[in-house]
């Protein structure tokens, strides 16, 4: 079953989603509440590369328009 193509799509999805609400959460708790573009943004992010670096920069920088480069 792991070796399932369904099965490894649903995991990836859980992991992109976690991502997602890691670094809402961490996010939230430095900048405060993100903007609904902001939200957009990252719901849009679709490769857990990004998410990962996302992840650790937003220790490094201050605000959501520094984490997301806008």
């Amino acid at each position: 079953m792991k070796e399932s193509v369904t099965y490894q799509e649903i995991v990836e999805e859980g992991r992109l989603d976690k991502g997602r609400k890691d670094i809402l959460r961490i996010g939230t708790k430095r900048f405060g509440k993100p903007s609904r573009k902001m939200r957009q943004t990252i719901s849009q992010i679709s490769d857990l590369d990004r998410l990962d670096a996302l992840l650790d920069r937003v220790l490094e920088v201050s605000s959501w328009n520094e984490l997301l480069g806008e």
